[in-house]
């Protein structure tokens, strides 16, 4: 389900510990209170993360981090 709040560093890549619901938001996969199914990717260590405006969901920039994942339309 889809979510405003949480934490959320990246854009197009998260770090592990962001919020899924709030990335999949963030990517316009689902909307805010939406269900659906979605696909991640989880990737391996990342130098840097950007932050970024988008659907209404802000994501903050981070430095490297052990793991990332990306979300998409099922």
């Amino acid at each position: 389900t889809g979510a405003a709040s949480g934490s959320l560093w990246g854009t197009e890549n998260y770090t592990l510990d962001s919020s899924l619901s709030k990335a999949a938001v963030h990517m316009g996969v689902v909307k805010v209170g939406q269900t659906g199914y979605v696909k991640v990717t989880i990737m391996g260590p990342m130098i840097n993360f950007i932050g970024s405006e988008r659907n209404g969901i802000v994501s903050t920039a981070y430095d490297s981090y052990p793991g990332a994942f990306r979300v998409h339309a099922k």
